[in-house]
């Protein structure tokens, strides 16, 4: 029913033994986890994210045939059982709440109550640390990744955190697709991004817990 992919850097290895420990903490065999070698851009790391995403669901695309997929950054942390997530999951198929992605945690901005049970629906979050996509949508999410490598490619020159090319960052492209299409967030959310060293911003990160928002009514 479920791929999961991580994305990792091959030099990078104390945050794929991190990962596999908050995995195997939660309840959910990290065996179950396929390691996927990030693509590393040294001068460019939002860009060499965007190639690792659009890498990881080709490959779903190409060579699984699970219905669902879910993509984990490396220094994703699960912080609730892996049990309550099957047993959300399920219930959404159960009550039959229609989905194109879901998100594991985000910063996010989220549609007043009711919700569905379990999620909030989404209109707007950042991180693409957890995310978890029906097959049939997953070309849509892939398209608008591969859409911003061009881009960036092409304003390389401007230096990797000049605001312009913050926008192209997959997490903020990603955003016009929250809200045309149903996307949800997991209430309370199923895990954070670890405080450590990111090779995207070379510097220490902590982003700290994940806010939702409600949008108005």
């Amino acid at each position: 029913m479920l791929k999961i992919y991580a994305i990792n850097l091959d030099k990078r290895r104390d945050r794929w033994d991190a990962l596999r420990a908050s995995c195997l903490a939660q309840g959910l065999n990290p065996a179950a986890v396929q390691r996927l070698p990030a693509v590393e851009d040294a001068g460019f790391g939002a860009l060499g994210c965007a190639k690792s995403h659009v890498a990881a669901l080709s490959h779903f695309l190409t060579h699984e045939n699970a219905p669902f997929c879910l993509v984990l950054e490396d220094d994703f942390e699960l912080l609730r059982p892996w049990g309550e997530f099957v047993a959300t999951f399920n219930q959404l198929a159960a009550e039959r709440v229609d989905w194109d992605a879901l998100l594991l945690m985000g910063t996010a901005v989220v549609a007043p109550p009711p919700q569905a049970p379990g999620v909030a629906r989404l209109l707007e979050a950042q991180s693409a640390a957890g995310y978890l996509v029906s097959r049939r949508y997953a070309a849509t999410v892939l398209a608008c990744f591969a859409e911003c490598i061009p881009q960036m490619e092409a304003l390389r020159g401007l230096g990797p955190r000049h605001p312009l090319l913050g926008r192209l960052a997959i997490d903020q492209a990603w955003k016009t697709l929250q809200r045309r299409d149903r996307w949800y967030i997991f209430s309370p959310a199923f895990g954070r991004q670890r405080p450590s060293f990111s090779d995207i911003e070379q510097r220490d990160v902590d982003y700290g817990a994940m806010t939702y928002g409600l949008a108005a009514a």
